[in-house]
Formats: C-alpha cells, sequence, structure tokens
C-alpha cells in the first residue's frame, strides 16, 4: 500500500540528524500520550505529521513523498460518508462525521509520508527507543489499574468522577497491547544487529515486559486488548511458517465474514447466550449484551441491504426491536462490530467497498519486505479484532489510533528497504 521515496540514507549533517531523531522520539512520545490520554489520538497523529512535513520541506528543500495511494483510499472513505448523506436517516449529522473524519485522515496521512520518506537513522532511533515506551506504558496501566485510577481521578473534576469507572482505562490498555507489535519487532531487529549484546540486557526487557503485560492482563476490564493480543502474537510468531500461503485464503475468510456478518450475528444470538453465560470471561466482556446489539442491529440493516441508512446512522435511530434481555436499551451509539456498521451505514455498497480494501490491502502487505509484511500483518489481525468487538469506526480516537498504527508499520518499510539497496 504504501512506497517510500530514495531519501533513506543516512542524514549527513547535524541538523538532518536532529531532525530524524526527533521524529523517531515524536513517535515513541505520541505512544505514551496514546497510552495516558487515548482521546488525544483524535489529532495527535495529524499534529505530528503537519510538524515534521514542514519541518523535512525546510531542512530537505523538498517535500516529502506522499503515496497517492494512501490519498486515493481516504478520498473513498471520506466520499462514501458524504455520499451516504443522501439517503442518510439524519443527512447533517452524516455530513459532520465525514468532514470530522476528514480532519482526522488527512492530516495523519501526512505522518505516514514524512516516515515513509525519512532517513534510515530515524528508524534505527525509533527502533531502539520503542521498547523503552512500551515499559513506561505497561507501567502506566498497571499503576492506573492497580491504584483504581490514582492519577485518572487525581485530574478530574468531582463532576467528571461521577461517571468513572475501571472501563476508563480500556483504551488505553488497547492501544499499549497494539504498540506491543512494533515495539517488540524493534527489539527484535536492535538485538539482531547486535548479536554480542550480553544475556543479562538481552532478556531485561522482555522479562519486565512480559511481567507487567501479565499484571495488566490479570486486572484489566479490556477483553479487547485480550484478543488482539492473542491473534496479533500468533501471527507474529508463525508468520515464517504461514507467509507463503496464508494471504489468499485470509482475503477469503475476512470478506466471507463481512458479508455473512448479519445473519452470523443473528444465529448467534439465537444458539449462544445460554452456553456462554456460564463462563466468567464472556460475563466480563459482556458477550451477552454484544450478541444482542449485534442481532438487533444486523435485523434493521438487512431491511435496507441495498445502500444502509447512512454514516452514523446507529446514533440517530431510537425504534430497534429488542426484547432487552441483557442490553436493556432500544439504542445504541454504534454496532461494536465493523461490519455490522458497514452493513447498517452502506448496505452492500460498503461491503463491497470494506472487501475490495482488505484484499488490496492484504495483497500489498504480501509484497512488503518479512519483517515489515510480518508486523503490519499482526497489527492489521489486532486492529480487526478490536473493531469487531468493541469501538466504532468513526470514533477520532480510533481512526487515529489505526493512523498511527500504519505509521509504526512504515518504519519497518523503510529500514528493509534501505537495508535491501545497502544504504
Amino acid at each position: 500500500m504504501l512506497e517510500s521515496n530514495e531519501l533513506s540514507g543516512y542524514s549527513s549533517s547535524s541538523t538532518q540528524r536532529r531532525y530524524a531523531f526527533s521524529l523517531a522520539m515524536g513517535l515513541c512520545i505520541a505512544a505514551l500520550i496514546g497510552c495516558i490520554a487515548p482521546r488525544s489520538l483524535s489529532f495527535l497523529p495529524g499534529l505530528i505529521g503537519l510538524v515534521f512535513y514542514a519541518a523535512h520541506w525546510k531542512i530537505y528543500a523538498q517535500r516529502p513523498a506522499l503515496p497517492p495511494i494512501l490519498f486515493i483510499v481516504a478520498a473513498m472513505v471520506i466520499f462514501l460518508g458524504l455520499l451516504s448523506s443522501l439517503w442518510a436517516l439524519e443527512a447533517q449529522e452524516a455530513f459532520e462525521r465525514s468532514y470530522k473524519n476528514a480532519l482526522v485522515i488527512l492530516p495523519a496521512c501526512l505522518l505516514i509520508g514524512v516516515v515513509l520518506s525519512a532517513p534510515r537513522d530515524f528508524s534505527g532511533y525509533f527502533m531502539r527507543y520503542a521498547p523503552y515506551a512500551l515499559i513506561i506504558m505497561l507501567f502506566w496501566s498497571v499503576s492506573e489499574i492497580y491504584t483504581d485510577g490514582f492519577f485518572y481521578k487525581l485530574i478530574r473534576s468531582d463532576e467528571a468522577l461521577e461517571s468513572y469507572n475501571s472501563a476508563a482505562f480500556n483504551r488505553g490498555v488497547v492501544f499499549t497491547i497494539l504498540f506491543l507489535f512494533p515495539a517488540l519487532a524493534a527489539y527484535l531487529c536492535v538485538n539482531k544487529s547486535r548479536p554480542d549484546i550480553s544475556i543479562s540486557k538481552k532478556y531485561a526487557i522482555p522479562a519486565l515486559g512480559i511481567a507487567l503485560l501479565t499484571a495488566v492482563f490479570l486486572k484489566t476490564d479490556s477483553q479487547s486488548a485480550h484478543l488482539a493480543f492473542v491473534i496479533g502474537i500468533i501471527f507474529f510468531a508463525a508468520f515464517s511458517f504461514i507467509k507463503g500461503w496464508v494471504w489468499k485464503p485470509l482475503t477469503v475468510i475476512i470478506i466471507a465474514l463481512m458479508v455473512a456478518a448479519p445473519w452470523i450475528a443473528i444465529y448467534m444470538f439465537n444458539a449462544l447466550p445460554d452456553i456462554l453465560g456460564k463462563y466468567s470471561w464472556f460475563q466480563s466482556a459482556y458477550a451477552m449484551h454484544r450478541m444482542e446489539i449485534w442481532d438487533f442491529i444486523s435485523r434493521y440493516a438487512l431491511q435496507k441491504p441495498l445502500h444502509g441508512y447512512g454514516i452514523e446512522a446507529t446514533k440517530v435511530i431510537q425504534d430497534f426491536d429488542t426484547k432487552m434481555l441483557y442490553f436493556r436499551y432500544p439504542v445504541v451509539l454504534h454496532p461494536h462490530n465493523f461490519a455490522l456498521q458497514l452493513w447498517i451505514e452502506f448496505g452492500a455498497i460498503g461491503i463491497a467497498a470494506g472487501a475490495a480494501f482488505f484484499g488490496f490491502l492484504i495483497h500489498k502487505i504480501s509484497k512488503f519486505p518479512s519483517d515489515a509484511a510480518r508486523l503490519s500483518i499482526s497489527v492489521l489481525m489486532a486492529i480487526m479484532l478490536v473493531a469487531a468487538t468493541g469501538y466504532g469506526l468513526w470514533q477520532g480516537w480510533f481512526i487515529g489510533l489505526i493512523m498511527l498504527m500504519m505509521a509504526y508499520c512504515s518504519v519497518f518499510l523503510v529500514r528493509e528497504r534501505a537495508d535491501s539497496r545497502g544504504i
């Protein structure tokens, strides 16, 4: 999906080296801020992109290369939202959501272009410091979860604390788990290039990371984080064995599940609540609530299967047909599943566009160099798992998270392509 330009050699001046270091640290600091204040992800990638786009232009006397396909995809997403205002239940709501999406996506595209145009020593700086950023993020998550939000409560007003619950940390935990994959890839890459490193230094960070990660998983309320970690680590660990044949079957499975999502959801709600309700993990994950939401969303979506009800339609629908067995409201902000969200907002048109996007994306990832492909497919599967169980597609922080994770994956694309040219 992304191509890097030829400016991927080592920085030749102190100014260029400071630029490379600052960009790397900016990405690491963005991860820290995203963990502590995840809603900032709605503007943080775009802000970093704008700042470093200008800095790159000034330092190198040329604009960063911006992959056209990235902006084509972004434009199609924005256009589909705008188009849906023609049939949306609330045209104004659809229009506002579309331009808000544009404000998040387009500046963040600049960040990816900046990363792909960065000198090679930028990737070295990022890979050196990313694992330390992850450790700090895990420390923060552990401290907040086990102190019942000490720092969270310290900076919130009494009015804000009236609605406090431990789920307030779920976004930060999810982002931390997703950042684990580029941090792990960075750690492996650095250690591969330093075979003489002592055993104590080689295993100290992984041991600390595993201990902190275990502590997070034992206490977090985010089952989406559990699932994202499991699917991501499976693809990351097994990549060497599956990379030769996984791409086409994976594409077919994803598209088939997206197309069949409404019927699968209806069947699940009829068959599974009595079975899954016996297990505490599913109870903690509000699995039965999710299945009831998916059921009434699916049945509503199938009433207009061609084009749906417009972007953000779920938010304005007030008459979902539900018995309120688990989820005791007739309204919901979003479907908690990206495929069902495409169905209810854009119908078959949206599913066709989504299928084309995922097919194209997986095909491009399959052409990446090995380390970049392994990281990218692991991150993609983890994000899809979160989007299939947790958050709405058009939440600004979640769009920003996706764009920032694309930037992290791009670091490895730059590094490996520079290595392949012997730079």
